[in-house]
């Protein structure tokens, strides 16, 4: 069996997105803020992802070095997408945030 790249990129991209909306949508207590993320971190994103497919082929790969190779690729680089996606996100907000404050 190959490396499964599509798995692979689908749950770093994905977990870049996890943490953009983490970075980018406030933790306020306004109720609507508050679904916008619930609704796009576990509506759709954990959707998106595929983790139990993740564990799934890590253990099934015809190469033992290949599945180790697999699951801690996947590990470290998905940690390391979801904490630039967060600071990407926080870069976005705390921009949009000055924007607004200029244009008044």
């Amino acid at each position: 069996m190959h490396f499964p790249l599509t798995t692979f990129a689908i749950n770093v991209a994905g977990c870049f997105l996890f943490g953009l909306s983490i970075g980018a949508i406030p933790d306020g207590d306004q109720d609507s803020t508050a679904i916008v993320r619930a609704f796009l971190m576990y509506g759709v994103l954990s959707g998106f992802t595929t983790f139990s497919f993740f564990a799934v082929q890590g253990v099934t790969l015809t190469s033992p070095r290949m599945g180790l190779l697999y699951l801690a690729l996947t590990s470290v680089l998905t940690v390391g997408a979801a904490w630039a996606g967060r600071a990407c996100g926080w870069v976005l907000s705390t921009r949009s945030s000055r924007v607004g404050r200029h244009a008044q």
